[in-house]
């Protein structure tokens, strides 16, 4: 449905002639990849109404997106199967969230731990992104700045005495980004480039 859709528009946009032939392909998983987020996002956004958690979802959703569109990782191979296994996490994020309140200690320590990859790997070259090295190189150091960024606000709450609900959402968003990037590489997930291609 998603990608008959992303052919429709991308047909149209052939039509008006804002679409060379030759990059189709891009137009049409470009279109895919932002349906399904827009799918995904808003999901996400009316569970939270529903279940009035509308702003922890939406620091989630900033934190993690921000960061995630950097670092890549972890992909399910199937549209159906990444909205469920968002969705999935999403209820856990926030149920862990009430529950790991308690135990800053450990939040802590995990989110120095994912902080850490983060900044070593910086970012998963994905088969689907399939970036050359000098993207890489710019995508690494964005990763790395951002997450710096994010640890920066999470710190800064945590000294002015920030609501602990909140750092605990925020750093599981740098967790998580962690936690998929690590799954992508056991997995397998990526493409290898070097300076010559």
């Amino acid at each position: 449905m998603v990608v008959r859709l992303a052919n429709k528009i991308t047909d149209q946009f052939e039509k008006e002639n804002f679409v060379s032939h030759e990059l189709r392909e891009h137009y049409v998983y470009a279109l895919v990849t932002m349906i399904e987020r827009a799918l995904t996002i808003a999901s996400i956004v009316v569970l939270s109404l529903i279940i009035n958690e509308f702003v922890p979802s939406i620091i989630f959703l900033l934190a993690f997106f921000s960061l995630r569109r950097h670092t890549g990782g972890y992909h399910a191979k199937y549209f159906w199967l990444c909205y469920l296994e968002s969705l999935v996490i999403y209820f856990l994020m926030l149920f862990l969230s009430f529950v790991i309140t308690g135990y800053m200690g450990i939040v802590y320590v995990c989110l120095i731990i994912a902080l850490v990859y983060i900044c070593i790997v910086g970012t998963i070259n994905h088969p689907n992104m399939a970036m050359e090295y000098s993207e890489l190189v710019t995508s690494k150091k964005a990763a790395r700045h951002m997450a710096l960024l994010q640890f920066g606000l999470i710190l800064t709450m945590a000294v002015v005495g920030g609501t602990k609900r909140y750092i605990v959402i925020m750093s599981m968003a740098v967790i998580l980004c962690a936690a998929l990037m690590l799954i992508a590489k056991i997995k397998k997930q990526e493409v290898q480039c070097n300076e010559t291609g």
